[in-house]
């Protein structure tokens, strides 16, 4: 692994770490993306470079990163080769009194589409949710025909509760939200469990 891909949770195929200021040209790729950019049910408008600049400095601000945590998603396969950057996952609006946030995640490298990939970085995100910042509900917004996104989301944990009727206009089309959740007692963690049970966690023993 080469020094610039740092991961804070790896899974099988998965790894997340931190944004990277030396990624933003590849974030703002993905950002003018515009097939992905209505998937992800977001603004079709083009993302400048110094858009991007400011969306990575307030997401790694001091403040931003009190109500939100931003992670690289990487793929780990690779053998001899660094972790490559294939999209961002995110948990916004984190409330700690009630335990909840929202999760948003895209994997902008097309390759990377159909793969399984976009499961596990979602089931390690939401790891991260309810075993590290000890969550109990994650809540997303999909756009109601991505049936891909939702078969992925569906895969990770997350349930169908409802939906927003004709909220998201695309050109002259318009589209229903999906909401789904995922709640931390029907969770299964792939990862942070196993090492708590080790004794690394804050109810364990620590390793000497």
């Amino acid at each position: 692994m080469d020094s610039t891909s740092i991961l804070t949770l790896e899974g099988e195929r998965i790894g997340l770490g931190p944004l990277r200021h030396d990624l933003i040209a590849v974030y703002t790729r993905w950002d003018n993306d515009i097939e992905l950019a209505s998937l992800r049910g977001s603004s079709l408008r083009p993302s400048a470079y110094g858009a991007s600049t400011h969306w990575f400095d307030e997401a790694t601000s001091g403040s931003g990163a009190k109500s939100a945590v931003f992670f690289t998603v990487y793929e780990t396969v690779f053998e001899h080769k660094a972790p490559r950057p294939i999209g961002v996952a995110m948990l916004l609006k984190i409330d700690r009194e009630h335990g909840t946030a929202e999760l948003g995640l895209y994997l902008g490298e097309r390759d990377a589409w159909n793969s399984g990939l976009g499961t596990e970085a979602t089931r390690l995100t939401l790891d991260y949710a309810f075993n590290a910042l000890g969550l109990q509900n994650v809540l997303l917004r999909v756009v109601a025909d991505n049936a891909r996104a939702i078969g992925a989301y569906t895969r990770a944990g997350f349930k169908a509760i409802g939906r927003q009727r004709g909220s998201y206009r695309l050109g002259q089309r318009v589209f229903d939200d999906l909401y789904m959740d995922c709640i931390a007692s029907e969770f299964v963690s792939p990862v942070l469990a196993k090492l708590w049970d080790k004794g690394f966690g804050p109810s364990g023993a620590l390793p000497t």
